[in-house]
Formats: structure tokens, sequence, C-alpha cells
């Protein structure tokens, strides 16, 4: 938001009588213009602070880029923006004291499954659909505000009724966060996608995938995602499935290249769903521009046909959505849960934090769906869990929630720092979150485009 003010301009004629003579006239001019200039700035401050919806005094500002913690600022919103902090306390249309706060940038959650559940294959019509909507949906909308994520990548959905859900979704006065979706998904007819998901249900296959193959016209195929409103384009280049890699016939790299032109020459970007360390490395060639899975070392190392995974994404700079929960330690029979740690601490940790280390980016990534059987606060402290053992550090992880989710190529607008142009997606917490990773998801309020939207009470 710009200012446009009014500036004063102050002739002074000063005659100077002789050199003993002027300096006092000429102090005194001075210090006439310094006063005039404190009356300026102060009127024009007070013409800002006037004006602005939300003001946040006293708070300490988390610098997720370093850690580091602020003295206490004033954060001024305007609309759904921040653009003004100040050192001292500032007036607005509405006022928190936020003595004793920390604030963060809100998070986001770069994988999750709005409309993936456990039996898809039920969802037979656009009424079943909508019944599934209302009785599941808008509580995970609650649930996943409550732990301060304003913002998701949807990685498939039934499409159109997805999209005509959002547009509802936006109107209403329901509390939700703000969903990027790609709608269908892109497979290989003969794959076990459809299979597994939707078990037969031609109804599933018609408005949850687009089946491509050599002769398929991509073009044709996918503009209907363009007209919809899509954020971006998903294509399925995993050749596992719960299997052996290389098990069944995943879209092929021709195939998959002609997609990746088609997204560029319209402006989606393009995620890949993909488990595999070689399709990892063969879409970074081809420039997919977000994964939504994470590699993780195989056969003890990163290296794939002679080259380093982890130098090709980080030369690539190709966001990676951490997608980690199959290592939390929670998850893991009790019995086997010490060797298990003992495992990854010993043997999966050292690689990643080389991995880490190069700079390769993660973006925070649950994998969140009805399908997990667990709320969303609870499936965010599984991914918590798992990077932690990983050997993420705390402030890694809160890198991967704000200014790296971000860079997640479907986001759009400037989210992840607390700055001026920045959203006023904002967390407040009375504790540390760096300090402790169970503290994490738990803010004390959460802001959405310059709107409280949720108040922790305890």
């Amino acid at each position: 938001m710009a200012y446009s003010v009014n500036v004063i301009k102050i002739k002074i004629k000063i005659k100077i009588q002789g050199q003993g003579q002027g300096r006092i006239p000429m102090l005194r001019s001075f210090r006439l213009i310094i006063i005039l200039v404190s009356i300026l700035l102060s009127s024009c401050n007070d013409d800002i602070e006037g004006d602005l919806d939300l003001v946040l005094n006293n708070v300490r500002l988390i610098d997720v880029t370093s850690g580091h913690i602020s003295e206490e600022k004033s954060v001024g919103i305007k609309g759904n923006q921040i653009v003004r902090i100040h050192h001292s306390s500032m007036q607005g249309k509405s006022t928190i004291d936020g003595s004793g706060l920390l604030l963060s940038p809100a998070f986001i959650d770069t994988h999750v499954h709005l409309t993936f559940i456990r039996n898809a294959f039920e969802i037979q019509s656009e009424e079943d659909f909508l019944a599934f909507y209302q009785s599941t949906l808008i509580n995970f909308n609650s649930e996943i505000i409550e732990s301060g994520v304003t913002s998701v990548v949807d990685a498939a959905s039934f499409t159109p009724f997805f999209f005509e859900e959002r547009e509802r979704l936006k109107k209403s006065n329901i509390v939700s966060p703000k969903v990027y979706t790609v709608g269908k998904v892109v497979v290989n007819p003969q794959s076990r996608f459809s299979e597994i998901i939707c078990q037969g249900s031609k109804w599933c296959e018609d408005n949850l995938l687009i089946q491509l193959d050599e002769q398929s016209n991509v073009v044709d195929e996918l503009s209907a995602l363009v007209d919809i409103g899509a954020d971006g384009i998903k294509v399925i280049y995993d050749s596992s499935f719960n299997e052996p890699v290389g098990t069944y016939e995943r879209i092929s790299e021709n195939l998959t290249a002609r997609v990746i032109q088609y997204s560029q020459s319209v402006g989606l970007p393009i995620v890949s769903h993909t488990v595999a360390n070689e399709e990892f490395a063969s879409l970074s060639l081809l420039n997919i521009d977000a994964f939504i899975h994470s590699p993780f070392p195989e056969n003890n190392s990163f290296d794939v046909e002679g080259a380093n995974l982890s130098e090709i994404l980080v030369h690539s700079k190709t966001p990676v959505a951490t997608t980690a929960h199959h290592f939390d330690p929670q998850s893991v029979d009790e019995n086997e849960r010490d060797s298990f740690i003992s495992f990854v601490e010993n043997d999966i940790r050292p690689l990643m934090r080389r991995h880490l280390d190069l700079g390769v980016m993660y973006a925070f990534g649950t994998d969140f769906s009805d399908n997990t059987q667990m709320s969303y606060a609870d499936t965010f402290q599984r991914e918590v869990r798992a990077l932690e053992l990983l050997g993420f550090t705390n402030l890694e992880i809160l890198q991967s929630l704000t200014v790296n989710a971000a860079n997640f190529p479907m986001i759009k607008g400037n989210y992840g720092l607390v700055k001026v142009g920045y959203a006023a997606d904002l967390l407040l917490f009375d504790k540390n979150p760096l300090e402790s990773l169970i503290f994490l998801n738990k803010p004390k309020i959460v802001i959405q485009r310059g709107n409280v939207v949720y108040e922790n009470s305890d």
C-alpha cells in the first residue's frame, strides 16, 4: 500500500549581516526547520496510523531467515498487507497489545489432500461429493487454521466440484485456509493409480484423473484445467505405489516433457508425485517446478547414475515438499521404536544433514487427508517429529513452513516474512516455537488477510 504525502516546501531567507552576526539567526532558522519538519512528519504519521485497520503493538518479531528475535516493535496493517513496522506504538481501527508475544509469518502447508478420503471410490456423484464436503471438509478448515496454517496446496481434487466449493467458501463467513489446487491429476492409463484410488468408479476417474498416453493431445486434455482456474498441474511420475519401483508403467519421460512444455506455455506451474531418486533426478533435469514428495537416501547415498541428486536439486532450484511422515518415530511399533530411531540417527540423518547443508529447499508438507484418520494438528506434529528425527533444526522446520513454503510455485503473492509489503498472514505466540517444537502449531492468535480469525483462550 503506497501513501502519498504532500510535501511542504519551506523557503527561508536568511540575511547574514557579517560573519559574527549571522550565526544566531542561522541557528534559530535551523531550529525552526527542525520543528517544522518534525510537525510535518508527525502529521504524516498520524495520517498513516489513522488509516491503519489493525495494529500489533509491543510484539517481538521472529526473523525466520536467521532465528533472531527483535526488541518490541509495532506492526501496522492496512487491508491484507503489512504497511508499517516501527519501534513506537501506533493507533489503528483495531489494536492488539502484544506485550510478551512473539510474531511470526503464518504457515503454509504445501501438500494436503482435502478431498482424498478413505473410500474415494464411494463418491459416485456430485451429491456424494457435496455430502462429504459438508460433513468433513468444513471441519478440516477450522483445524488447519487453528494450527496456524493460512494457506495450503491441495494436491488433487474432484473437478469441477471442488473449484465451485472453493469459490463459495471465499464468499462465505466460514474461516478457512487459502486453497491453491491442481484439480485433476495427470496419470498413465496403464498405471495402478486409478485402480488404487478409484477402484473401478467411473465417476471418480472422470472427475479426478486426466489419463494421458503417447497419442493424447496434451493441449486438448489439459486446457480445461486452465479454463477452470487451476493453480497448477500435477503429474504422477511414480512407478511404485506401495510396491517396488518399476512394478507398473508410469508416464514416460517424453510425455512428461510435453506436459511440462504445455504448462510453461500457459503459465501454470507443474508439480510431481514421485518417490524414487532417479525419478527426482530426471524430472529436475526436465525443469519440473516442484515436488510434493521428498527424496531420501537410497543405498546409503543420494547418488543417481554417477550424479548427486542433492546437487541436481540445488542447481535446478526445485522446491521439495517435506512429506517425511513415515519417519515419525511414534508411527513405529513400540517394540521396534528404539532400533528405528538408532537406524535413522546413524544411517539417514548424516546424509540428510549434508543434503540440507548443500541448500536443497524444503517446504513443509503434511500429506494430510481424511485417509490419515488423524486430526490436522496431530498430522502436523507427526511431520514435525519426523523432520526433527531426520536432523532438521527448529529454525529449518520454521523456515520450511514460512519463507521456503512461500517459494513453492503455486503460492501467489508475498508470503513467509514479517516485512512491509508482505501479506498480513501472521501468528502471535506466547511461547517461543524455536525453543520447543511442541509450541509450533499452537499459536495464541492467527491473523489471516489482516483479520483475526482465531484466538486460543487457553
